[in-house]
């Protein structure tokens, strides 16, 4: 069992006892008072499960029932921040859209593509930021970045089409600031003179 493998790997030295021991103190990402490369990272407003064993000085061998369970439900993300996004210049191919992002002070980066009808719907003046950004966290094709830059990116567009990019960041608090969008389009199609010959065989 899974049990059964913790204590073996405990009992020939496999796993390490790890000193100070994480604790989850509320943040939506991680245990933060882990040592930097140690971190151990978690989804927003997600349920998670934690086995531990105890280390008793002088005991060299554990069992099952030395591990201790635990449950805990990290936070979610949620209004209240105060980061904004710039978004850089979009480059287009025929098939693509790239936009460079960036949110000094970010702990997390959001962002989904809408095509030119759901995303002009998102962007039109009357919209608040609330529901922006819980279309985009909802979003089946939201992307997340663990950082506070990236080039958002979309593949696989039809030439001479209209895509919509929205983009929010988060802190290290889990707070969301305010969504930023922009549209671009794809190049279209170019044609040449050139022509294709075809000969049947019998």
């Amino acid at each position: 069992s899974y049990l059964d493998e913790i204590v073996y790997q405990i009992n020939n030295g496999i796993i390490e006892p790890v000193s100070p021991v994480p604790s989850y103190k509320g943040s939506a990402f991680a245990f933060p008072d882990v040592k930097e490369d140690e971190r151990i990272e978690v989804e927003p407003a997600t349920c998670y499960v934690t086995w531990v064993v105890p280390v008793e000085e002088g005991k060299t061998t554990y069992t099952v029932d030395d591990v201790i369970r635990k449950e805990f439900t990290t936070k979610a993300v949620v209004a209240g921040g105060n980061l904004e996004t710039v978004l850089g210049t979009p480059e287009v191919s025929h098939t693509a859209i790239s936009v460079p992002v960036e949110s000094a002070g970010a702990q997390m980066l959001y962002y989904t593509y809408l095509s030119s009808t759901a995303g002009g719907r998102l962007a039109a003046d009357g919209v608040d930021n609330d529901s922006r950004v819980q279309m985009i966290l909802s979003d089946a094709n939201c992307v997340k970045v663990n950082a506070g830059s990236a080039v958002a990116t979309v593949s696989d567009v039809k030439p001479n089409t209209t895509m919509w990019l929205f983009v929010v960041a988060v802190d290290a608090d889990g707070k969301y600031g305010k969504a930023s969008f922009v549209s671009a389009k794809t190049t279209p199609m170019s044609y040449n003179s050139l022509s294709v010959t075809v000969n049947t065989v019998d």
